[in-house]
């Protein structure tokens, strides 16, 4: 894992899918080529996808390893225009990884830039892309990538490990200094051998990122911060007995009722890792919340336009943030107006407008999950597929584009006794906020959706320390 993931994919998840080595060779012989694939995820959101090749050459003294990472990106927020990003990196290095040359192509939304270095006895003389040369003075180790297998060549791989090491950071022409730990080491059902827990961080000891790998150091999973750690027990370092434990983007609920569709009230209680100031889980309309110390109670009731929905008069300025959100231009397009138009034409509930629009969206997108994430309303329209997050683009800029004030809602759904990432809308008729899933088809929601907010950053923020929660339990529940 380099600089790169731990600047722009804040909060992400990757997971590896390692192909075998080619036959007639074993990994970690001369000859041998091992390959791996990953999904980035940003807040839940799948953005990018990467593939890494690492092929061992020649033996004893003139052992080498090359190691080629390529990764690709494609996000947005809401009706934000896409951005892109592709990266090639490539390394050439000894056994233990210590690094001989290091280079790196970008292209990013057109632009792009190709920056190397090479490795000389105590320095590193790197090449920028205008053709001048910097040359960085530097002691102790260097690899050219602080990862599981980096550690697992050094004899590391192995609780209580530690190694301090110099990483190239070709972005800034510099040489970061990092410092990497096994923290826990368990088997796992449904993985052969056993399963590292590797924490990495800077030379001010912050940590960067969590690593889980295999005992040949391979990833299995990684997110940055302490998303992974936060569900070890540091005391006797133990990883949780179930793979789905290990997943980032999930919070593993106790006692969670089967069907959750179809409840009517929850009561949940989350324990999180630490005691947090500012607050977690907003209270809102139709949403509770308590804390005391590091233990959060929220109380979700349903929300349906055939029952009692909660009051939310809005203010001119609320009304034309929801209305005419100028950082969510979707609704001006003209394929969207027209269409919007169509949808409502002749009627005049508020009501009935909303519930055309959702249904319109829900029966007309293919559910897709491989498409690009988070593509924006207009993309979501042409397409005519996505997931939630482009269900939900749609539905407001239609929305809006039908005269309905609409907000996206960021939070978690419980789900086969699991809290999961999910994304679904709000539109504003009659003094009061309607919600509805065009992912999922329903008109008003049962309690089983716990809002984080309607900012999407913000609601991020409290999405990922939901995600380091020690544990969760439900403490109620009642059916309809």
């Amino acid at each position: 894992m380099h600089a790169f993931l731990l600047a722009a994919v804040l909060s992400a998840a990757a997971v590896a899918a390692p192909a075998p080595a080619p036959e007639g060779t074993q990994a970690g012989e001369a000859g041998a080529v091992e390959e791996s694939y990953y999904l980035v995820s940003f807040r839940g959101q799948t953005i990018g996808k990467a593939s890494r090749r690492l092929v061992r050459t020649g033996e004893g003294d003139a052992a080498r390893l090359t190691l080629a990472i390529d990764e690709h990106y494609r996000f947005s927020a809401g009706d934000r225009p896409a951005h892109q990003f592709a990266l090639s990196r490539r390394a050439e290095m000894l056994p233990d990884w210590t690094p001989l040359a290091v280079s790196e192509k970008s292209e990013e939304s057109g632009a792009g830039g190709e920056v190397s270095v090479r490795f000389e006895p105590g320095k590193a003389v790197f090449k920028q892309p205008d053709g001048r040369e910097k040359t960085v003075e530097f002691k102790g180790p260097a690899v050219a990538e602080l990862s599981g297998e980096a550690l697992a060549a050094r004899g590391l791989l192995k609780a209580g490990g530690k190694l301090a090491a110099v990483v190239p950071d070709l972005a800034r022409a510099a040489l970061v200094l990092q410092r990497a730990e096994v923290i826990g080491e368990k088997r796992v059902e449904g993985k052969a051998g056993k399963l590292f827990l590797v924490q990495i961080g800077d030379a001010d000891g912050r940590v960067a990122w969590d690593l889980l790998v295999d005992e040949s150091g391979r990833l299995e999973e990684s997110s940055t911060g302490e998303v992974v750690r936060k569900r070890v027990e540091k005391g006797s370092a133990v990883l949780p007995d179930a793979p789905a434990a290990l997943a980032a983007g999930a919070v593993p609920l106790e006692g969670a009722p089967e069907k959750a569709w179809k409840l009517e009230r929850l009561v949940v209680e989350l324990t999180l890792s630490d005691v947090e100031k500012a607050p977690v889980v907003p209270e809102l309309g139709g949403q509770k919340v308590t804390q005391d110390g590091r233990r959060l109670t929220v109380t979700i009731v349903a929300r349906r336009p055939d029952g009692r929905l909660p009051e939310g008069k809005l203010t001119a300025g609320e009304r034309r943030r929801w209305l005419e959100p100028e950082g969510e231009p979707d609704w001006r397009d003209e394929r969207i107006r027209k269409l919007s138009a169509d949808i409502v034409k002749g009627e005049e509930s508020e009501l009935k407008r909303g519930y055309l629009v959702g249904r319109w969206v829900y029966r007309n997108l293919a559910k897709n999950l491989g498409g690009p994430p988070e593509a924006s309303a207009v993309q979501a329209l042409v397409a005519r597929a996505g997931d939630c997050s482009e269900h939900a683009a749609l539905f407001a800029a239609l929305a809006r584009a039908a005269g309905l004030p609409a907000r996206t809602a960021w939070g978690l759904v419980l789900n086969e006794g699991t809290l999961r990432f999910h994304v679904w809308s709000e539109f504003h008729a009659g003094d009061r906020w309607v919600p509805v899933d065009t992912a999922l088809g329903r008109y008003g929601l049962p309690a089983c959706y716990l809002t984080l907010g309607y900012d999407r950053d913000e609601a991020g923020v409290r999405l990922f320390k939901l995600y380091a929660a020690s544990r969760g339990r439900v403490v109620a529940s009642e059916e309809r």
